[in-house]
C-alpha cells in the first residue's frame, strides 16, 4: 500500500506539471517555475518508490535522475515565491546562480545516464 501511494504521489506530480502548462492562459515565468518544481518533486517520489520497490531494476534508466531533482527543488521554490510575491515576476541575477548546483549535478551524472541498461543494472 505504501509503494502504491508513493507512485500515486510522484504520478500526481507530474500531472500536476503538464497541467500548468495546458491551462489557457499565457505561460508566464510563475508558472513555468512551478511546473519545473512540481516535475521535480514527482522524480524525486517516482524515483523513492522505484528503489522502494525494488522495481529499478525494471527502468534503469531513471537511476541517480533524483540526485539533480533534489537540488533543483530548492531554488524552483524560491523563485516561485520570489514570482507570485512580484507583480512583475523578473529573477535578479541571484537567482540564477542558486541553479548552479542542479546544472552541476546534471552533468556530472551524464556519464551514468548515457551508459547503457544493462551496465546501469549492474551499478543497481
Amino acid at each position: 500500500m505504501l509503494i502504491f501511494l508513493i507512485y500515486f504521489g510522484g504520478v500526481l506530480a507530474m500531472l500536476f506539471s503538464v497541467g500548468q502548462f495546458i491551462r489557457p492562459e499565457i505561460i508566464d515565468a510563475r508558472r513555468v517555475v512551478l511546473a519545473a518544481f512540481f516535475a521535480s518533486v514527482g522524480v524525486i517520489q517516482l524515483h523513492a518508490g522505484l528503489m522502494h520497490s525494488q522495481d529499478m531494476v525494471a527502468v534503469p534508466h531513471l537511476l541517480l535522475l533524483n540526485v539533480p531533482a533534489i537540488y533543483f527543488c530548492g531554488p524552483l521554490t524560491a523563485g516561485y515565491l520570489e514570482a507570485v510575491s512580484q507583480t512583475s515576476p523578473r529573477f535578479r541575477r541571484s537567482y540564477y546562480l542558486h541553479l548552479l548546483p542542479g546544472i552541476v549535478a546534471t552533468l556530472a551524472f551524464t556519464g551514468i545516464y548515457a551508459l547503457p541498461a544493462a551496465e546501469k543494472i549492474v551499478l543497481i
